[in-house]
């Protein structure tokens, strides 16, 4: 009896120590916190709902590249065109500039694969904005719009490539440039395209990697933000060091 409660023992902590040398001890039942709510924003282009997008500094928001411009032109859309709404806002936000990660004409969302993301700089200093960090575990979040209301949707890292994420559940069309979290509450991921095939798992959802280990997509230096002097447009970045996972 004693062997055999020893034996089970032994298996308890040996598992432990597996989770914890993966990084899930704990991240599996771990949501983020209620900021990502605040610093999700919706755009509008003429006034119509287009896209999402996630603020990682004062003045800076991220979005799907292909939210901010139209195919076939190599320029972004201009700044007026966009209307930028924030939960607790008391107005929109202004819309000053677009940066493009690739300022080159496509055709389709695959010319932009692991390039769709894009930069706007808006005009009103708000404290609802989320650092970019590191993947840390298999299970991230997804923030979706439906209802007339955000909602955070658990979903499960099918595979990790150099520049993009792919997970499933996929999200709905409007969720484009919507941010993917990991449980922590950081940035890793901007809402690319969703695939229609399904291959028994679920169907398929592609984010430009914006995480913390992954290549610019800017191609400037790790922090993707042109003044880092000035305080609104210093991109937050989360200190976590682990590699995403292969």
């Amino acid at each position: 009896m004693q062997r055999s409660r020893s034996a089970a023992t032994g298996a308890f902590w040996a598992g432990l120590i597996l989770c914890s040398s993966l990084g899930l001890s704990g991240t599996a039942a771990r949501r983020p916190g209620p900021i990502w709510k605040s610093a999700t924003v919706r755009l509008a282009l003429d006034g119509e709902p287009r896209c999402l997008g996630v603020r990682t500094a004062p003045n800076v928001v991220l979005t799907a590249q292909h939210c901010v411009q139209e195919p076939g032109s190599r320029a972004p859309l201009s700044a007026e065109r966009l209307r930028i709404t924030a939960a607790g806002a008391p107005s929109p936000l202004k819309a000053l500039g677009v940066e493009l990660s690739r300022p080159a004409a496509y055709s389709g969302l695959s010319d932009l694969l692991g390039t769709d993301v894009a930069r706007v700089r808006v005009g009103a200093r708000t404290n609802g904005y989320l650092a970019r960090g590191a993947i840390r575990a298999s299970a991230l979040f997804a923030v979706h719009w439906a209802g007339d209301a955000l909602h955070l949707q658990r979903v499960r890292v099918r595979s990790v490539g150099a520049r993009e994420i792919y997970v499933s559940p996929a999200v709905e069309p409007g969720d484009s440039g919507g941010p993917l979290l990991g449980p922590d509450g950081a940035v890793v991921g901007i809402a690319s395209w969703r695939s229609s095939l399904d291959d028994g798992r679920g169907s398929t959802s592609a984010y430009t990697r914006v995480d913390l280990d992954a290549p610019n997509p800017f191609g400037q230096r790790r922090v993707p933000i042109s003044s880092h002097s000035d305080p609104d447009t210093a991109e937050a970045t989360s200190p976590v060091g682990l590699r995403a996972t292969r």
